[in-house]
């Protein structure tokens, strides 16, 4: 029979156990991992899969961003990316439906997260390295070294069978800050002067001289979002942009809306989330 004593004993214990048990075993709660846990092995042991993305979830400066991946191998795979900047800055496209190559490996916090070391879009042709030999970020370094460094574990891995698109990320991922400083933000007007639109060009763009008399560059999208929902640009049109400082250079803008001739095409979301994330190319 527990004495009052040895009850509180008992309790002590109790909460101590509990709050021991490791992160994994708590449940995906939407927190962010404790900083400096290191979550994967040096260097992580990866493996290849390709398949067809089934859905994103993508958002600037929120969660971990990642896609779902129905592999060929029959399974499925949550497979958790970078920060958004990370891919935006480096042109990446990833929507529904593309064919996709990726090297991933798992997570040792919860082994039911991988994450992704390199893409390959084979829809698109464009290919992105995340992670370098070791398992570090390349965006903490802000260098892409290509593929180097990095093999393939084998063929098929273990996949997750469950979505987990609302849930805590990997504790190897490392969270990144938006690039897109949304205080910026505000409405240009003027007449286009110039126009780099073109099949396959990497950063579409067109130079406008604004009522202040100033010349500014804007940048839009990628010509395969362009060409998909019909936007079109000529010298001499009249713009209403919606656009915010570009991160990378001073003298340009990112393009959030853009309005001629009374048709307005939006590019991105009112957090800065490029839209060609999230339509299906025809």
């Amino acid at each position: 029979m527990f004495t009052k004593n040895s009850y509180r004993l008992f309790v002590v214990v109790l909460i101590t156990f509990l709050a021991a048990l490791p992160v994994a075993a708590q449940g995906h709660r939407g927190g962010t991992p404790h900083p400096g846990t290191s979550a994967i092995s040096s260097p992580p042991v990866t493996t290849t899969v390709s398949g067809m993305v089934q859905s994103v979830d993508f958002q600037y400066g929120v969660g971990y961003p990642n896609f779902e991946l129905k592999a060929n191998n029959g399974l499925s795979y949550v497979i958790f990316v970078g920060p958004l900047r990370y891919l935006d800055e480096n042109d990446f496209e990833l929507q529904a439906g593309d064919e996709v190559k990726a090297s991933i490996f798992q997570d040792l916090q919860n082994n039911s997260c991988w994450v992704a070391a390199i893409l390959d879009n084979l829809t698109t042709g464009q290919s992105l390295t995340l992670r370098d030999a070791s398992g570090q970020p390349l965006w903490i370094r802000r260098s892409n070294s290509g593929h180097a460094g990095f093999g393939n574990g084998g063929a098929n891995g273990a996949g997750s069978g469950q979505s987990m698109h609302q849930g805590q990320g990997p504790g190897a991922l490392r969270s990144g800050q938006p690039s897109i400083d949304l205080t910026t933000l505000e409405t240009y007007i003027g007449t286009v002067t110039k126009v780099n639109i073109v099949a396959g060009e990497t950063h579409p763009s067109i130079e406008v001289t604004l009522q202040s008399g100033n010349t500014a560059v804007f940048c839009l999208g990628p010509w395969r979002y362009l060409d998909q929902i019909g936007f079109t640009a000529n010298v001499g049109d009249s713009v209403v942009i919606k656009a915010a400082d570009c991160s990378k250079d001073a003298g340009e803008f990112v393009v959030f809306s853009i309005t001629i001739g009374g048709q307005t095409w939006i590019l991105r979301n009112d957090d800065g989330t490029p839209k060609w994330y999230f339509g299906n190319r025809g």
